[in-house]
């Protein structure tokens, strides 16, 4: 039982030094108590922050997600109707004036009983079919004529045509139906074995296979090594990486691109010797533009980031934090990419508001989250940890010329989307096919897969451009360029 006000009295009067004694270390436990519930408080509010946050306003990606947000776009809803505008033209499968096979379904009796054989009709009706007529493997024997000269004696073999080094292979036909599945559709080498067999009755065996991507790896090497040296030259660049499971374990995949090409890379590092290994960043100085992944300030170039993760990330503490400057500089957000990016204008004295409002509200968030005080019972050394609105905060507030570099640049795009849509579908690969079960695997992968990506951006067909590989003769970067 706790002592009771005389009980105290008495202790004081009769004792005051031990009283004294008593009272400073309660005063002590109070203080380290206060600074405990403090700590804990802290740690509860990060929880349930971290409880509120999914793919919407997080950096974690969509699979994590138990509840599944709806998706929201950066542009405003405008008074247009859903669907097709007016004017629109649609595009659907059209009649062809000459067909390749016609089959008449002619009219023979009447239902009252009548022959109608020798009635002219009246008209035709017309219905086409489209589809893609039965395929078997056709085997083409090549010979070369073998002649020996009267005059010389020398013997004289007829050439094969470039691409035939066997004598028996597969076509560039094969050849690129394979790449296509395996690097484009991302089918696993089984898979991609069992439907040769099933289609065209050929059993295809996965060391076929590899050996295929194998030559298409090395004949890629002229594009890859003229890719580094394009894009050292291009005014932007977008890098990302992301995790990849290479032998068991964590690799990573990086990627540096533009609009037209793409570069992939593998490494056990995610950091400098990553990049190092890669060689265009060292040597770039153009704007670099990445997800504030803090290797990529090690290098000197110009730096935009992403403001598409910002915005995720001011979600996140408005939701987990109830921090109302994170709300203001969302919709901030949101209206200076509605003025520049839907309405396409670029006045200064308006950018210059909308960069006076930034301060202001970044004013507002360091005022809601003051710098941790120093308390007297405190003994741990070094930095002391910062919640996660201040981190934000110091960033938005450190790092503003990057973070609004594309209000003044008009080729420095909002978000470092590309990078992530060039990211996404090597992740699908690890999702579909699995992971790589060696080093020479994930590189002959990258390699094809970005010749693939920068085929596809500059608008020409990937299964020609595959073909062409195989037949020896792949696009060059300054042929996928110059149209």
């Amino acid at each position: 039982m706790p002592p009771d006000r005389e009980q105290i009295l008495h202790f004081v009067l009769t004792d005051p030094q031990a009283a004294t004694d008593l009272i400073l270390d309660l005063y002590l436990t109070v203080q380290k108590q206060a600074e405990k519930i403090t700590e804990l408080e802290a740690r509860i509010e990060n929880l349930e922050a971290q409880l509120k946050q999914n793919s919407r306003n997080s950096s974690r990606p969509p699979s994590s997600d138990f509840f599944k947000p709806k998706p929201k776009s950066l542009r405003k809803k405008s008074d247009k109707n859903p669907g097709g505008q007016k004017n629109h033209k649609g595009k659907t499968l059209a009649m062809v004036e000459n067909p390749d096979e016609i089959v008449l379904h002619p009219v023979s009796i009447c239902k009252c009983g009548h022959s109608l054989q020798a009635i002219e009709p009246i008209k035709i009706v017309k219905r086409q079919e489209f589809d893609i007529p039965p395929i078997e493997m056709k085997v083409t024997e090549h010979q070369a004529e073998v002649k020996i000269c009267p005059i010389c004696g020398r013997k004289i073999t007829g050439e094969f045509p470039p691409h035939l080094n066997n004598t028996t292979q597969y076509g560039p036909n094969f050849k690129a139906d394979l790449l296509y599945l395996k690097d484009e559709i991302f089918t696993s080498f089984k898979k991609g074995a069992t439907y040769f067999k099933d289609r065209y009755h050929q059993q295809t065996s996965q060391g076929t296979i590899q050996n295929i991507c194998r030559e298409a790896y090395k004949s890629l090497e002229f594009f890859e090594s003229d890719t580094k040296e394009i894009l050292l030259h291009s005014p932007v660049l977008h890098a990302d990486e992301t995790g990849l499971t290479v032998l068991g374990l964590r690799w990573w995949l990086h990627t540096i691109g533009n609009e037209k090409l793409t570069l992939y890379a593998v490494h056990p590092n995610r950091g400098s010797k990553a990049v190092d290994a890669m060689g265009v960043i060292p040597n770039y100085n153009g704007i670099l533009v990445h997800d504030f992944w803090a290797t990529y300030f090690m290098y000197d170039c110009q730096h935009s980031l992403c403001n598409a993760h910002i915005m995720r990330e001011l979600e996140g503490i408005y939701d987990g934090y109830k921090q109302n400057w994170a709300g203001k500089m969302k919709t901030l957000f949101e209206d200076v990419y509605d003025y520049i990016f839907v309405q396409n204008k670029r006045n200064p004295a308006k950018l210059s508001e909308f960069e006076k409002a930034y301060r202001s509200i970044l004013d507002e968030g360091f005022e809601e989250n003051p710098p941790p005080s120093d308390h007297p019972t405190c003994k741990k050394r070094g930095r002391k940890k910062r919640s996660k609105p201040s981190n934000l905060l110091r960033r938005l507030d450190g790092y503003r010329e990057d973070i609004l570099r594309f209000m003044y640049n008009a080729i420095v795009p909002f978000t470092n989307n590309l990078a992530e849509r060039d990211v996404r579908m090597m992740k699908v690969q690890q999702k579909i096919s699995g992971t790589f079960r060696s080093v020479e695997g994930a590189e002959i992968f990258c390699r094809i897969r970005a010749y693939i990506s920068t085929v596809r951006k500059n608008g020409k067909s990937v299964y020609e451009a595959l073909k062409r590989l195989d037949e020896g003769k792949p696009f060059t970067v300054q042929e996928l360029m110059a149209e």
